[in-house]
């Protein structure tokens, strides 16, 4: 999740750079006092956007831009609104014309990076990111981004260079703690995930994201029925987030709780009948209990998923599995010999071989 240009968060980044103003107390206004305090535009498009009138808020800017054409701020909070209507392109031409104002103006720059990332246009972001740190390196909302961009372009070490460096400015800051957590993952380094993403659950208790990452880090250390644990809220809350489900019913399964992931498995299976890797998973759980024979078998299953995906290695190395441990050797050695025939990975014909036990 990029960190562009909040609509609730105008005000604050328009006073970034200079203190907001005291307002006394007072109980009785003259007229040309009440003309002093009255709010400004950008208070008024404030109110505006926190009270859903985006499309009234683009006027106060337009009109109060009319009248102070050489205000970057004004070009800035306009921009702001463009981003919140959906109309990225006119928000980043406003924030050009911020910048052209007051060249160096960070918030425009990142807001700038913001859209261009969301775009996917990471080497435009990471242009607008670096620029926008140069002119405020406290900027932790830049650095996050930027780390967002370098993951986008492969530049992973980078990438954690960059988020690591925002949580040291904003180290309560949830998100940062959540997208390095996704990074490590994807770098395979799970311990630090595990521990990034712990950080994230204790800024924002319950969360189900980093629920989901917590768990995914363990199940790739193989801490399985720990996984399984952290898994299950987010299930519970999100029913139709098969993705989670399947990580919890494989976590289930390799706790040695084969019957528990059978419900999760059946689930899926009727979610996602087009699905191999479900029907290779429910073939695995099945076997494990022993029920290899019939429709409902692991075999069956496991024949499904060959047929649905020819190339995916889990099945055919499990249906050998399941074969050879029945001590059905002959069928073991045929399912071998048909997966081989395929021309798979090195790695997974090696699976296979030693999937036969002593059927060898």
């Amino acid at each position: 999740m990029t960190r562009g240009c909040s609509p609730f968060l105008v005000v604050a980044l328009l006073f970034a750079c200079k203190p907001a103003p005291v307002r006394p107390p007072q109980d009785t206004d003259t007229e040309e006092e009440a003309m002093i305090r009255a709010p400004g535009p950008v208070e008024r498009a404030q109110a505006l956007l926190q009270a859903g009138r985006p499309e009234e808020a683009l006027a106060v800017f337009e009109e109060a831009i009319a009248g102070s054409p050489g205000d970057h701020e004004l070009h800035y909070g306009r921009g702001v609104v463009l981003q919140t209507l959906g109309r990225g392109d006119d928000a980043v031409a406003a924030w050009r014309e911020a910048l052209a104002l007051r060249p160096g103006f960070f918030p425009a720059l990142n807001g700038i990076g913001a859209v261009e990332l969301d775009a996917g246009r990471f080497t435009a972001a990471i242009e607008a990111f670096t620029a926008a740190i140069e002119a405020r390196p406290d900027f932790a909302d830049a650095r996050y981004n930027l780390g967002l961009a370098y993951e986008g372009v492969g530049r992973a070490e980078e990438a954690l260079a960059s988020l690591r460096e925002a949580q040291r400015l904003a180290p309560q800051d949830y998100d940062v703690y959540i997208a390095q957590a996704g990074l490590l993952l994807r770098l395979g380094r799970a311990q630090d995930a595990k521990v990034a993403a712990s950080a994230a659950l204790e800024r924002r208790p319950g969360d189900l994201e980093a629920s989901r990452s917590i768990g995914l880090a363990l199940a790739r250390l193989g801490e399985h029925e720990a996984a399984a644990v952290a898994f299950k809220p987010v299930v519970e809350a999100r029913p139709e987030d098969h993705d989670t489900r399947l990580a919890l019913a494989r976590a289930l399964s390799r706790a040695g709780q084969a019957e528990a992931a059978l419900i999760h498995l059946e689930r899926l299976a009727v979610a996602l009948p087009e699905e191999a890797q479900v029907w290779s998973e429910l073939g695995a759980a099945l076997a494990k209990l022993g029920r290899l024979d019939g429709p409902s078998g692991a075999l069956a299953r496991l024949e499904r998923s060959i047929t649905l995906d020819p190339k995916l290695a889990s099945a055919h190395v499990r249906k050998i599995a399941a074969l050879a441990e029945g001590k059905r050797c002959k069928e073991a050695k045929a399912a071998l010999r048909s997966f081989s025939a395929g021309d798979p990975r090195e790695d997974a014909r090696k699976q296979a071989e030693a999937a036969l036990g002593d059927c060898r």
